[in-house]
């Protein structure tokens, strides 16, 4: 057996940055909590928010007063629209990540994370890596 070969951080240029991550259920009406997550953005309970898709992940940033707010103990609201787009059920679990920098959430499903995932690991094992 090869011993697994784990690439160097230094080789991510991505990874100076300050994204914070978090992983939560949808609950019943769509909605997601994680404080430490949402903290980081600095969003308040009056935030107007507007959430999108991008490629089977959901961006959410602040908009003019017409998107949803943030609810009260920290919870985005995932429209039905986005939630059915991208098959998200209830109790789905979904990575969050925050960019305080730029004030985005991006929310993925599980089901995303596997194809990136597997993506990855073809090309490390093309590029001589273990897989």
């Amino acid at each position: 057996m090869r011993p697994v070969r784990c690439p160097c951080l230094h080789c991510f240029p991505g990874l100076a940055r300050t994204t914070v991550y978090g992983l939560a259920s949808v609950d019943e009406r769509g909605r997601v909590v994680d404080g430490t997550v949402l903290r980081a953005l600095g969003w308040t309970d009056r935030t107007p928010l507007a959430a999108g898709l991008d490629a089977g992940r959901i961006v959410i940033q602040p908009s003019r007063p017409v998107g949803s707010t943030l609810a009260r103990c920290g919870r985005v609201l995932l429209p039905v629209g986005v939630r059915r787009a991208c098959r998200i059920e209830t109790g789905g679990r979904l990575l969050l990540a925050a960019e305080p920098a730029d004030g985005v959430l991006t929310v993925y499903p599980l089901a995303v994370l596997d194809v990136l995932l597997h993506r990855a690991s073809v090309a490390a094992t093309e590029l001589g890596g273990a897989a």
